[in-house]
C-alpha cells in the first residue's frame, strides 16, 4: 500500500489543512483597497470639477466600501461575533452616507467634511478593535497602522478648518490612495 506524502491540500513546508490560497476575507480586503485607490486617483485627477462630482465619487466609494465591509463580516469566520457585528454596523453607516451623498443631501463642503471626518473616525476605531480584538496574525502590524492612520485622519478632518473644494479633493484623494495601498498591504500579509 502506497502512503501519500502529504495530506490533501498540503504542500511541502505547509502543514496539512492549510489552504494554498488566500482566505475569502483577505481577497475582500484587497478588493476594497483597490477600489479605494481608484477613487483616490479619480479625485486627484479631477480636483476642480465641482462639488457634485466629488459627492458622486464619495457616494459610490461609500457604497462599495459598505458592500465590502458586509462581505468582510460574512467571510471573517475566525473573528468574534462582536467584531463581525461592528463591521456590519460600519457597512450600514457607509451605505447610508453613500446614499445621502448620491442624492446630494449633503449640500456644503463643511457638511461633507463633518461626514467624512465622522466616517473615517468610526472606521478607524472599528478597524482598531478588529486589529487588536482577534488572535495574532501576520498582518496585524499593517492593520494596526491603517486603523491608527484612519482614526488620526478622521480627527484631523473634524478639527480642521474648511478647505476649498480643490484642496478637499486633493487631500482626500491622496489620503484614499495611501489608505487603499495600506489596505492592499494588510491583505497581502
Amino acid at each position: 500500500m502506497l502512503s501519500r506524502p502529504f495530506a490533501p491540500g498540503a504542500r511541502p513546508g505547509r502543514p496539512a489543512g492549510v489552504a494554498s490560497h488566500r482566505p475569502r476575507g483577505q481577497r475582500v480586503v484587497a478588493l476594497k483597497g483597490l477600489a479605494t485607490t481608484l477613487m483616490g486617483v479619480l479625485l486627484v485627477a479631477w480636483p476642480k470639477d465641482g462639488f457634485v462630482p466629488v459627492l458622486t465619487v464619495f457616494g459610490v466609494l461609500f457604497l462599495v466600501l459598505g458592500a465590502f465591509d458586509l462581505a468582510k463580516a460574512i467571510a471573517a469566520r475566525d473573528a468574534s461575533f462582536d467584531v463581525r457585528l461592528m463591521f456590519v454596523l460600519l457597512s450600514g453607516l457607509l451605505v447610508t452616507v453613500g446614499l445621502l451623498a448620491l442624492h446630494t443631501m449633503i449640500r456644503t463642503v463643511e457638511a461633507l467634511m463633518v461626514v467624512l471626518g465622522l466616517v473615517w473616525l468610526l472606521t478607524g476605531m472599528i478597524e482598531l478593535v478588529g486589529a487588536v480584538g482577534v488572535p495574532r496574525r501576520p498582518g496585524d502590524a499593517p492593520a494596526l497602522t491603517l486603523a491608527l492612520f484612519t482614526t488620526f485622519v478622521g480627527i484631523v478632518t473634524l478639527l480642521s478648518p474648511t478647505p476649498s473644494m480643490t484642496v478637499l479633493s486633493l487631500i482626500t484623494g491622496a489620503w484614499l490612495i495611501v489608505w487603499g495601498g495600506l489596505t492592499v498591504l494588510v491583505a497581502a500579509c
